[in-house]
């Protein structure tokens, strides 16, 4: 029998903060998302262990790692967060290396996104419970529906698992390591300094187009001539991608009318601070009670319900209108708050209108209304500025650097400001708003510019980030004598081409540990 790698009390702490930050309240300033971060929760774990450096460089090798692994219609292809939650304490308390400790870490991450399709599944039920209670007009109960039940539903998914996972397995994995031959050792330590080369090739796949692929290899050799440190490389791809947009640019951008987006909401029986209040309530609590089936449809009627009653004075009405919102809501919720202005506008017209009732055309307008809107949100939030905010500031953290936090600092503020004057557009425009957005040229100007700005930084970040030590005699030196790091560029490449012919990431990331440890065996690395 082994003794525990963890006190009861530190195992509980990490398991209720895994807890803590799959809540998922999504508001700027007091909600989460900031806290599933991995650069954030390795500092915040070096904090609790006692080296915060090493936290947060692990924090931000890992956020490299899964730095492109996004929630593709809100189905977690790894939990990152529990990748941190794992590598950081076990690092610090089991004197491991950063690379062992994050390769290990990656076995916690696939178990975590098993958790979250159950929590899926079973908040199938919220939804149910809340019909029941629109039904029976027993509207105070829906916070039971949106919020709290889903998140004592979240103790059992996450907190609960993890403390197991922490105290027994990490226990285990303490008597293990130790007795592991030294080669494969040195293999899975070496397996974490090539897994942020597969996070590299998979945004490579994600942001950008093949024929943009010659600037990753300029920013690689860029930075094997320069060197020094990765932010001139930043500005360096910002000024290429401009320039490249405007020598070739073809179509100018149709400018958006300010008017849809400013002041205030005219014309409405709701204040300004009515309709604030109900977009907040749902930036706030949307993403509590997802679930497989409806999606945001709890957390959509949950959030308009004072909203609605200011709108319907029936009751009856206002009724159908709860039992309409429960439907399945799977928007973009940033750019799709444009969808909630124009319901919101639409429920005032169907309830001014005593002659006809409008509202299964409601119904019908928000779910055509879905589909284009997530395709161009998706785009501009998460292939756009999100990855560049990361590309950015994650290679700072993993250099050591407490730059590297401001990804979910600047991030979540400005994607809920764009999301309110998306709202007040959709109020105003209605669907010509969103047709205006589409047919601006704004997305296809922004992802040119984006691939390139992405693909020349991770040329750089591969330069810097990526390390693949390869030990054949005379090979490898007289290689990088000539050009640095050129076995992890074409490794990133290889997985890259993989990539493109649908390979799948999970998959690459075990094959990577099993490669690692046989060319170790023999000898290779």
């Amino acid at each position: 029998m082994f003794a525990s790698g963890f006190s009861i009390t530190q195992a509980v702490l990490i398991a209720l903060y895994y807890w803590f930050c799959w809540w998922d309240f999504s508001h700027p300033v007091s909600g989460v998302a900031w806290a599933q971060d991995c650069v954030w929760i390795g500092v915040i774990m070096g904090l609790l262990f006692g080296d915060v450096q090493l936290g947060l460089v692990i924090g931000g090798t890992l956020a490299l790692t899964f730095i492109c692994a996004l929630p593709v219609g809100a189905n977690l292809p790894v939990d990152y967060a529990a990748a941190a939650l794992a590598a950081v304490p076990m690092a610090i308390r089991f004197h491991w290396s950063a690379g062992l400790a994050i390769c290990v870490s990656v076995f916690f991450g696939i178990g975590g996104a098993k958790l979250d399709g159950l929590r899926r599944t079973l908040a199938t039920r919220f939804n149910n419970s809340a019909r029941r209670h629109i039904r029976e007009r027993k509207y105070n109960l829906l916070v039971f529906d949106a919020v709290i039940s889903p998140v004592v539903l979240q103790f059992f998914i996450r907190a609960i698992p993890m403390f197991i996972a922490v105290y027994f397995g990490g226990a285990g994995l303490q008597w293990l390591v130790p007795r592991l031959p030294q080669q494969v050792l040195h293999a899975l330590e070496a397996a974490g300094g090539i897994l942020p080369g597969l996070g590299i090739a998979l945004c490579l796949n994600t942001i950008g187009r093949s024929s943009v692929f010659p600037f990753f290899a300029l920013g690689f050799f860029a930075a094997c001539l320069m060197q020094g440190s990765i932010l001139p490389y930043v500005g360096l791809a910002g000024c290429i991608a401009l320039i490249y947009c405007k020598m070739t640019q073809n179509t100018q951008i149709k400018p958006i009318d300010r008017a849809l987006v400013a002041g205030k909401l005219e014309d409405s029986v709701l204040t300004d601070h009515e309709h604030f209040m109900g977009y907040a309530r749902f930036a706030f609590v949307h993403r509590c009670s997802q679930a497989m089936d409806t999606f945001y449809g709890t957390g959509m009627a949950y959030s308009f319900k004072n909203v609605l009653r200011k709108i319907y004075r029936d009751d009856d009405a206002y009724q159908a209108a709860m039992e309409r919102h429960l439907e399945p809501f799977i928007p973009e919720v940033i750019w799709g708050s444009s969808i909630l202005g124009i319901v919101v506008r639409e429920e005032e017209k169907n309830a001014a209108n005593a002659e006809e009732e409008l509202g299964a055309s409601i119904s019908t307008l928000k779910t055509s209304l879905m589909g284009p809107v997530a395709g161009f949100g998706d785009s501009i939030n998460y292939m756009v500025f999100w990855n560049m905010l990361k590309m950015t500031f994650y290679p700072l953290a993993a250099a050591g650097s407490f730059l590297g936090m401001l990804t979910p600092v600047i991030l979540h503020p400005t994607l809920e400001v764009i999301g309110w004057k998306a709202y007040k557009a959709g109020y105003r425009g209605g669907t010509q708003a969103i047709v205006t957005f589409l047919k601006s040229g704004l997305k296809d100007r922004l992802m040119i510019g984006a691939s390139i700005f992405g693909y020349f930084l991770l040329g750089a970040i591969c330069f810097f980030n990526v390390h693949l030590p390869i030990a054949i005699p005379g090979v490898e030196k007289s290689i990088s004598a000539v050009i640095p790091q050129l076995f992890p560029f074409l490794t990133v490449c290889g997985v890259y081409c993989y990539m493109r012919k649908g390979g799948k990431f999970l998959p690459m990331m075990l094959c990577t540990i099993l490669i690692c440890i046989v060319l170790s065996l023999v000898g290779i690395i």
